[in-house]
């Protein structure tokens, strides 16, 4: 079966913004233990702080029904006409035209985040600066959606596959759909063990 994806948008009752916001990250924490949940994200608009989104996706349509009728789902709608003045939800498209050459890699199922491993920050200074004397790691990312910054977190692994150390890295700069960007992971040791990108993640 194909996963399947989901976007839902939330309009605040006038007044009630803030118990919305706190319903909703109750929600959203409640449903990412989820069985088949790939994730489930909330972000706030832009350009209203009155509506906000969640993105989610699944591992099939069966999962999202289960999820539909859990016990934290029904109890927001029995509070969603007093909390909000609209609700709407679409399935998105899993369209991977946009995804550049090479990009193959994802963390947490997104669809709007790819990355692939490079040799360099692309620029040069920088890496012989801050990068001769240690390993660093470069990931590049491509992104379909706007972020005011990608963020990421590289783990090494030893022989176990446990966790020795973790580092994390972030861009600069607002990002929009089309986009790349690179994350440095600089460890303040040499690792020598494998390493696993733990995350990576779009800050709204």
């Amino acid at each position: 079966m194909s996963e399947f994806h989901m976007v839902v948008r939330f309009e605040a009752a006038p007044g009630k913004r803030e118990e919305l916001l706190s319903r909703l990250k109750t929600m959203e924490k409640a449903t990412q233990s989820e069985p088949g949940c790939l994730y489930y994200i909330l972000n706030v608009d832009r350009d209203d702080p009155n509506i906000f989104y969640f993105r989610e996706a699944w591992s099939d349509r069966e999962a999202h029904a289960v999820h539909d009728k859990t016990p934290h789902i029904e109890a927001f709608r029995a509070l969603k006409d007093e909390l909000t003045t609209s609700i709407s939800a679409s399935p998105t498209p899993t369209d991977t035209s946009w995804i550049p050459a090479g990009f193959t890699g994802t963390v947490t199922g997104d669809p709007n985040l790819v990355w692939k491993k490079t040799n360099t920050s692309g620029d040069p200074a920088y890496d012989k600066k801050w990068c001769s004397w240690l390993n660093c790691f470069y990931y590049r990312v491509a992104i379909n959606e706007n972020c005011s910054s990608v963020t990421g977190t590289l783990q090494e692994l030893n022989a176990l596959g446990e966790v020795e150390d973790s580092v994390q890295a972030s861009s600069a700069g607002s990002l929009t759909p089309g986009q790349t960007a690179t994350l440095v992971f600089e460890p303040s040791s040499e690792w020598s063990g494998s390493t696993k990108l733990a995350s990576l993640g779009c800050l709204p």
